[in-house]
């Protein structure tokens, strides 16, 4: 099915309506939360995490497939065993879709923060903005702790303090949110 001249809000779109009509578990990270939580940022890919029941990858595919993302079982499935994510690409449009899997006790927690949000027309699930501070200063590029950054600027005193705290040892962030809520005068 190509969706070759649709932009990115009609992508985005198809693919929120595809996760709820096969009740895939999930939520927006990345830079899409980043611009929810109010840090601006180019959109060319849609960042999720998943959380896969018993009927595994299956309506991942099916679901990938349909929307015009080129994704392979075998990589899929290679992937899901022993990886925690997955870029897929499409050949009818300029963008991209990462996944990665509910993997660990914080993802699990993560997921259970997740909160609902109507963007591009859709409503849709978005992590925190806690999460996504902590997952952007895990990814750790100067672009993502910058995002991280703008985030606990403009959220300020919104934000749980107890619980970025409480996960950002574990998650082996601590110092770069210590560095920026100091840089912050948070």
């Amino acid at each position: 099915m190509g969706r070759a001249g649709k932009g990115f809000g009609a992508i985005f779109q198809g693919v929120v309506k595809a996760l709820r009509r096969h009740r895939i578990s999930y939520m927006v990270a990345g830079g899409l939360a980043a611009n929810y939580h109010g840090m601006p940022r180019p959109r060319f890919e849609i960042d999720l995490v998943v959380k896969l029941d018993g009927n595994g990858l299956e309506p991942l595919l099916q679901m990938t497939r349909k929307l015009g993302f080129a994704l392979d079982r075998n990589e899929a499935e290679q992937t899901f065993r022993l990886g925690d994510h997955l870029v897929v690409t499409s050949p009818s449009h300029p963008f991209r879709m990462g996944l990665w899997w509910v993997r660990t006790a914080y993802d699990q927690v993560a997921l259970a923060r997740r909160r609902k949000a109507r963007v591009q027309g859709e409503t849709a699930w978005f992590c925190s903005p806690e999460d996504t501070v902590l997952s952007l200063l895990g990814a750790g590029r100067d672009r993502d702790v910058d995002a991280a950054g703008g985030i606990m600027g403009v959220q300020k005193g919104r934000l749980d303090w107890g619980y970025l705290r409480h996960w950002a040892r574990p998650l082996s962030v601590d110092d770069r949110l210590e560095r920026l809520r100091r840089e912050l005068f948070i």
